[in-house]
């Protein structure tokens, strides 16, 4: 974005002019080093300095065509935001527009992109573009001080900042904005992206009476919208937490056999298959689980958390020693998503110490849990340091 031909071609000119004096400039020095008899000391420096003095005009002319370059590149990007502001402020009023949300998010994305993220240690530049004047700046290209009397221009404008703090790595400025909305906004009073969106936020904050609001929303007002899948994967997890495992297999279903599955595939088949194994479903669940594991897209936390399942599953019909093998496929290979990784540290654990008769192989596993960063504080971890006091 406004890295114009013209600076390449100014570049090149430059370039090619300095070319054939600096090469003429170098031979000058190689002849008279390699001139016989003594070398003409005085000349060789003369000739040396001249080389230098062209470099540096050949430096200074490239700077002045970088320094033009940059002021374009700048200048450019201004530009596409401003007229990214002007698309997002004609539709920010209106719920019925469901491109206000992707533009907002690209919007987010472009200031983050802005502010540089310091070192731990480094000296803070107080005329620095940071997470303050990004967030400044994006209020006033959503224009949100002309529309404080709009509930949705509102309500986007406290997602569009969620976002831009979900970019700059922040989740708790993001939370709390997320909060603003879901605490003083019901659901028809968002667009059918924002309820899905804060549907989705709700649910990882296990609110979960809230996001049943929500989701249940979606499927009576927008069952025909790109975010359907959303209420069909957001209110079969929330059954799944109530214990109403029927429902959350037919939501999951549903969803399923009429191809809702734009982006939530992956989570209607797990809720599914979580679902299946409560029930004892064993066989069906387990297919399911390997099918996710195995599918390359969706390798990830998910992943992690199919191998958790596939372990409880073979401890609840009695064969630890398979249930035992993918707890510790789990922690060993996905440590990172320590939520799964405590669950599995913890299980095989108790296996360990409880029915397998090898409590020092339980202490030094629970040791070593205990050791981990991540999982040290989880509520795994406090079970497992009362463990470790009956070994």
């Amino acid at each position: 974005m406004g890295d114009k031909p013209e600076f390449a071609q100014r570049t090149e000119a430059v370039q090619k002019k300095f070319s054939a004096q600096l090469q003429a400039a170098r031979k000058n020095v190689d002849d008279i080093i390699r001139a016989e008899g003594a070398t003409n000391q005085v000349a060789l420096d003369n000739a040396k300095k001249g080389v230098a003095m062209l470099s540096d005009q050949l430096a200074a002319e490239l700077a002045v065509v970088e320094k033009d370059r940059q002021a374009s590149i700048a200048a450019a990007k201004t530009e596409a935001l401003g007229i990214l502001s002007k698309a997002v402020a004609e539709s920010i009023n209106d719920r019925r527009q469901e491109g206000s949300e992707k533009l907002i998010l690209f919007l987010a994305e472009k200031l983050a992109r802005k502010v540089k993220r310091l070192k731990p240690g480094a000296k803070v530049d107080p005329n620095a573009y940071n997470a303050a004047k990004a967030e400044e700046e994006l209020i006033q290209l959503l224009q949100l001080d002309q529309n404080k009397d709009s509930l949705i221009a509102q309500a986007r404008g406290y997602f569009a900042r969620a976002q831009l703090a979900t970019f700059l790595r922040d989740p708790k400025t993001a939370d709390l904005y997320f909060k603003k909305i879901y605490n003083n906004y019901r659901a028809e009073e968002l667009s059918s992206t924002l309820v899905a969106i804060v549907g989705d936020q709700l649910l990882a904050n296990n609110e979960m009476a809230k996001a049943e609001q929500f989701f249940q929303y979606i499927l009576d007002h927008h069952r025909s919208s790109e975010y359907a899948d959303y209420g069909f994967a957001g209110l079969a997890e929330v059954k799944f937490s109530q214990k109403k495992y029927k429902e959350a297999i037919d939501l999951c279903q549903e969803a399923i056999d009429n191809n809702i599955l734009m982006s939530k595939e992956k989570e209607l088949r797990f809720t599914m298959a979580k679902s299946l194994a409560e029930m004892r479903k064993f066989d069906e669940a387990k297919k399911i689980f390997e099918e996710i594991a195995k599918t390359k897209e969706w390798r990830g936390e998910t992943t992690a958390g199919c191998l958790y399942w596939l372990g409880l599953m073979e401890e609840r019909q009695g064969r630890n020693a398979e249930a035992v093998a993918y707890y510790r496929r789990c922690y060993q290979t996905w440590k990172k998503f320590s939520d799964w990784s405590a669950k599995s540290y913890l299980a095989t654990a108790k296996i360990l110490a409880n029915k397998l008769a090898q409590r020092a192989d339980a202490k030094l596993l629970i040791q070593e849990m205990l050791s981990k960063d991540k999982i040290k504080d989880t509520p795994e971890a406090a079970e497992a340091r009362q463990l470790l006091n009956t070994l």
